[in-house]
This record gives C-alpha cells, sequence and structure tokens, in this order.
C-alpha cells in the first residue's frame, strides 16, 4: 500500500513539473509578445503618416516580429517535447 502512495505521489510530481514549464514557456512567449505588439504600436503613433518609407518600414519589421516570434514558440515547444521524451 505504501508503494502505490509513493508511486501516485511521484507521478503526480512528475505531471506538476511538466505543467510548470508549460506555464513558465506560455509566460515568457505571452511577455514577448505583449512587449512586441505594444512597440509596434508605439510606432504607428509616433510617425507620420505621409512618409511611405517609414510605412514600409513598419510593415516589414511588424512582419519580421512575427516570424521571429513563430520561430521561439516552435522552438519552446521543440525543447519542451524533447525533455518530455527522454
Amino acid at each position: 500500500m505504501n508503494s502505490e502512495w509513493s508511486g501516485l505521489r511521484e507521478r503526480l510530481e512528475g505531471r506538476l513539473i511538466r505543467v510548470l514549464d508549460i506555464l513558465s514557456i506560455m509566460v515568457c512567449d505571452l511577455v514577448v509578445i505583449v512587449i512586441g505588439y505594444a512597440v509596434i504600436l508605439a510606432a504607428r503613433h509616433l510617425s507620420s503618416p505621409e512618409s511611405r518609407f517609414f510605412d514600409i518600414a513598419k510593415q516589414i519589421s511588424e512582419g519580421l516580429f512575427l516570424i521571429l516570434y513563430v520561430i521561439m514558440v516552435v522552438v519552446d515547444c521543440w525543447e519542451f517535447l524533447k525533455r518530455g521524451i527522454s
């Protein structure tokens, strides 16, 4: 009976650690996306609407930010899955 409880405790600890890992990844990714979105909004409000060059530069930087964010999330998920498998 005691070994059953210790086995249950070990499984629950492992699951809790995995949940905490997922939450930490999600919080870090959320912080990055919020900061990036705030920078994009600030750039939109601070720039002059008549400058075509800056408009194109903003669009390119927004696209690059989203691509880098997706890459970061994929890498985080890949590392989490790799740790979970091994």
